[in-house]
């Protein structure tokens, strides 16, 4: 696990993880009976102790992204207000953070 060290990439509190992605995807903007299953996996998944690459077909709502920084979630605020103050990177993920334009 040391050697991901990308900032902000949630990582399994274990000494040995395995990477897994599930890119279903569906058409954006549409409600789909892809995005209720998703949920499902992503809810048992972190019952199990996994956590999300959230490049998915997901959607995230602002307590689902608290969550998945956890105790890194005023690090990341304070990254998103310093690297991007007007809140344009990544708009399709969902990362809403007031004060951001």
């Amino acid at each position: 696990m040391a050697k991901l060290r990308t900032p902000f990439v949630r990582k399994p509190a274990s000494a040995m993880a395995f990477m897994f992605a599930l890119l279903r995807t569906c058409p954006p903007g549409e409600e789909h009976p892809i995005l209720s299953t998703n949920r499902t996996i992503y809810d048992q998944a972190l019952t199990a102790g996994a956590v999300a690459y959230p490049v998915n077909a997901l959607p995230m709502s602002p307590q689902d992204w608290r969550s998945h920084f956890g105790p890194g979630w005023n690090d990341f605020v304070q990254a998103k207000h310093r690297f991007d103050p007007h809140g344009i990177l990544a708009p399709g993920h969902g990362i809403r953070i007031r004060g951001l334009t």
